[in-house]
């Protein structure tokens, strides 16, 4: 991916819209507005795919830290969130927003949000903070977790009283909107830190022999191998 821009990181920029500082907020401000214009229950049809996806990459990536998984002969320490909740989120928006469209319309919007979901990949392996496999399984689980969210929005009844659909746009607009001071904050290095605190956690368990250690079987190897002094550490910006 080329920095097109002088002074700007093109590759940084794009892999902000994957960051958690950015979707953990939209993520509860949309849930937010389908529960006011929707429903209780069309609120939970988003979050509790979102959640389950989510929860399921984080305990990957405690067992990845603190063990090390073996992918197909690769070693994979942590899954990439970026490209995860990147899925997960543009993912479900897009395809929420491209049932109310026809034709190319319909396929644009929904080719639009791939090209994001890979770009934000890319970005990850291109900096450094994830490998290929890394990549794809981060991939693999939000497009899981979007599929999901899809499929319980279409089996959820809207109450006759829920509002009409030009009546979420304004609402929906000021989602959109949330996002501009929340790509800021990410663009200027605050940033919640997730891996950081995830991987703390999973050596706490590893150091305690709650979970296996660094010195089993092949991929014990790898991760015995690997620099000191944390046998598992990656980039400290990693998400």
């Amino acid at each position: 991916m080329v920095d097109l821009f002088p002074g700007i990181n093109v590759s940084e920029a794009v892999t902000a819209l994957g960051d958690s500082t950015l979707l953990l907020p939209l993520s509860a401000a949309l849930a937010l507005l389908l529960w006011v214009r929707r429903s209780p229950a069309a609120a939970l049809a988003w979050a509790a795919p979102l959640g389950l996806g989510l929860g399921g990459l984080a305990a990957l990536k405690v067992v990845g830290h603190a063990c090390g998984m073996e992918v197909l002969g690769t070693l994979v320490v942590s899954p990439s969130g970026h490209a995860a909740f990147g899925a997960a989120f543009y993912g479900t928006v897009g395809m929420m927003l491209g049932s109310r469209l026809r034709g190319w319309r319909r396929h644009a919007l929904l080719l639009s949000v791939a090209l994001v979901v890979v770009a934000v990949g890319i970005t990850r392996v291109r900096l450094s903070q994830h490998t290929v496999p890394e990549v794809l399984i981060g991939l693999a689980i939000g497009t899981a977790a979007a599929l999901a969210a899809i499929w319980t929005q279409a089996r959820v009844a809207v109450p006759q009283a829920s509002r009409p659909a030009l009546a979420m746009t304004r609402p929906a607009l000021a989602v959109a909107l949330l996002a501009v001071p929340l790509l800021a904050l990410v663009w200027s290095g605050h940033k919640m830190h997730v891996e950081d605190r995830i991987r703390d956690f999973a050596l706490r368990l590893r150091a305690d022999a709650v979970v296996c250690t660094a010195d089993r079987g092949a991929v014990g190897v790898q991760l015995a191998n690997r620099a000191a002094p944390g046998a598992l550490d990656i980039p400290p910006r990693l998400h």
